[in-house]
């Protein structure tokens, strides 16, 4: 990997970190005590589950390559050594 990939990489990490902090802030300072409460948080639910599925894309982006690097070095070694 380049130092480029890895500078990239490690600026990718910082904004997901932030964003996980601003998320786990808010959540902490969540408290219902009406229905509108209630909706917000349940529209603030829904942000999370985005942000969630933003972070497993990041995650793949990274580990898909090296998993199929991975995949492609055991299949050419089961050919070698049957």
């Amino acid at each position: 990997m380049t130092n480029q990939a890895l500078k990239t990489i490690s600026e990718n990490e910082t904004k997901l970190e932030l964003q996980k902090s601003a998320i786990v802030e808010r959540a902490n300072a969540i408290t219902i005590e009406s229905v509108e409460d209630c909706e917000k948080a349940v529209e603030f639910a829904k942000q999370i589950q985005t942000a969630i599925k933003k972070f497993e894309e990041e995650r793949v982006i990274l580990t898909k390559p090296i998993n199929d690097a991975v995949k492609n070095i055991n299949a050419r070694f089961k050919l070698m050594y049957p």
